[in-house]
C-alpha cells in the first residue's frame, strides 16, 4: 500500500500495473507518456489528474477512484470493462467506455473534452456538469436525481442513444434541436432561458414535465407520449405549433406562463393555471 499526506501529491511516471491500494488525504497524478492501470479499489480522498500524454486505465474493478475528490482529465482516462464513478470531472482530454457498462459523474464542474466508446453516461449527486466539448460516446444519457446536465447543443451529448431523465434538469444554453428520444420517471425540468430549443422525437414515461425559461421556447415538434403532468413555469413559453394533440397523453396542464399552439389543435387534459 502506499499512504498519502494532505495537500502532497504522488505522481506516477511510466506503464505499470498497480494492484495495490492508494490512501490517505493527497493526491494522485500521472505524467510523461505511459499507460498506469489499476485493478483494485483505492481509498485516498484527494485530487486525480491524468496529464496531457498519459492513460490512466481503470480495469477490473468498478469505482477504483471513486473515493478521490475530483477528477481532471488533459490525457486519457480509460474505463476497460467497468463502471466508473467521477467526482467533479474536468478536463480537456478523452474517456473510453465500454459496452454495458457506465461512466457516473457526480459534483459541479465543466468537461470540454471528448467522451468515446459504446459505454452510458450518467450525473449523480446534486451539481451542475457542464459539457462544452463534442462527445461520441454511443449508449444512453441518464440525468440523475437532483442533477443538472447543462449543454448548448445536442452534439455534447451521445451520438446515437436517448435521454433518461430521473427527477433532474436539462438545462441548455443555446438554441437547438434535439432529435432524441426522451424518457422521463419523477418530475424533471427542461430549462431552456432565452433560448429557442425544439425536441423532435418523443418524450415517453410515466413521469412530470417542469418547462423553465427567462422568456425561451420549449418546442415539441412530435407526438409524445408521457402520462405524467406538465407545468409552464411563469417566463417559459411551450410550442406545439407542429401537428396536433402534441402532449395529450399527459394527465395534467399546469400553465403560468404561455402555450403556443399557432395551426394547431391540442387537447390539454385537467388545465390549470
Amino acid at each position: 500500500g502506499i499512504t498519502t499526506s494532505v495537500g502532497k501529491t504522488m505522481t506516477e511516471n511510466g506503464t505499470a500495473t498497480w494492484a495495490g491500494n492508494i490512501s490517505g488525504a493527497g493526491n494522485v497524478a500521472t505524467t510523461g507518456t505511459g499507460n498506469w492501470t489499476i485493478t483494485t479499489a483505492q481509498s485516498y480522498t484527494g485530487t486525480t489528474a491524468v496529464g496531457a500524454g498519459t492513460t490512466l486505465t481503470l480495469s477490473t474493478t468498478d469505482n477504483e477512484i471513486s473515493s478521490s475528490s475530483a477528477v481532471a482529465v488533459t490525457g486519457t482516462l480509460n474505463m476497460t470493462g467497468t463502471n466508473q464513478t467521477l467526482n467533479v470531472l474536468s478536463g480537456t482530454g478523452g474517456i473510453t467506455t465500454s459496452v454495458g457498462k457506465t461512466m457516473t459523474e457526480n459534483g459541479t464542474a465543466s468537461w470540454g473534452g471528448v467522451i468515446g466508446g459504446a459505454g452510458n453516461v450518467a450525473t449523480a449527486g446534486t451539481g451542475t456538469w457542464t459539457l462544452t466539448g463534442a462527445n461520441i460516446y454511443t449508449g444512453t444519457t441518464t440525468i440523475g436525481s437532483g442533477t443538472t446536465l447543462s449543454i448548448a447543443g445536442q452534439n455534447n451529448l451521445s451520438g446515437t442513444s436517448g435521454i433518461a431523465m430521473n427527477s433532474g434538469t436539462l438545462q441548455l444554453t443555446g438554441d437547438t434541436t434535439i432529435t432524441k428520444t426522451v424518457a422521463l420517471t419523477g418530475t424533471n425540468t427542461i430549462n431552456v432561458g432565452a433560448n429557442t430549443d425544439n425536441f423532435s422525437n418523443v418524450v415517453s414515461g410515466t413521469g412530470n414535465l417542469v418547462v423553465a425559461a427567462s422568456g425561451g421556447t420549449l418546442g415539441f415538434t412530435n407526438t409524445n407520449t408521457y402520462s405524467g403532468t406538465t407545468t409552464i413555469n411563469s417566463g417559459a413559453t411551450l410550442g406545439l405549433v407542429t401537428g396536433n394533440d402534441t402532449i395529450a397523453t399527459s394527465s395534467t396542464v399546469t400553465n403560468n406562463g404561455t402555450i403556443n399552439m399557432t395551426g394547431t389543435s391540442q387537447t390539454l387534459k385537467n388545465l390549470s393555471g
